[in-house]
């Protein structure tokens, strides 16, 4: 065999063995993309289900801790038994002192959006603080005796990026 031929063979050879590892790191990119699995949570006041690349770091009954690392933030579900003094009160007013007590606790944080939205049977009061440098998104349901929030906080620049997780945990939400 000459040379011109050793030489066209191996180029050949790398060409294609370029080629090959091509097509599987394109499978891998744009074919078989991370499967997430899904994990179900549930105790005496609430159950839901929460994407498996999320861990809970703290659990009571009243409340649930998500996170995963500092990119994706936290999820926290907070349950509060109302009083029947409370209930007799109509809606509006239970997650309006509550937000008070929030914008209270946290008065660099400025009112970025509210709006209201319908999850299976529950309404969702929804309300995003901003304080520069963080976000927090606040989703209250009122339903049965209990008032519940969830909220998620991340940096400005990852928010977005890892809030479909919070709604995913809202759409699968139920009040015990």
């Amino acid at each position: 065999m000459t040379k011109k031929k050793k030489t066209y063979i191996i180029v050949s050879s790398i060409f294609l063995l370029f080629i090959i590892l091509d097509l599987i790191l394109c499978y891998f990119i744009f074919f078989k993309k991370d499967q997430v699995e899904t994990k179900k949570y549930q105790n005496k006041y609430i159950k839901f289900e929460y994407t498996d690349d999320y861990v809970i770091e703290e659990e009571n009954d009243n409340k649930i801790l998500l996170g995963r690392d500092n990119k994706s933030g936290e999820i926290n579900i907070v349950i509060t038994e109302l009083d029947d003094e409370i209930l007799k009160r109509d809606n509006g007013f239970i997650i309006s002192t509550a937000l008070k007590k929030f914008e209270e606790e946290n008065e660099d944080y400025f009112s970025n959006y509210y709006g209201k939205y319908e999850v299976d049977k529950y309404e969702v009061n929804d309300f995003l603080y901003d304080d520069g440098k963080n976000q927090i998104d606040l989703n209250y349901i009122v339903s049965n005796n209990k008032l519940v929030l969830i909220s998620y906080v991340n940096e400005n620049k990852y928010f977005d990026l890892y809030e479909e997780n919070v709604l995913d945990i809202i759409n699968s939400i139920e009040v015990l």
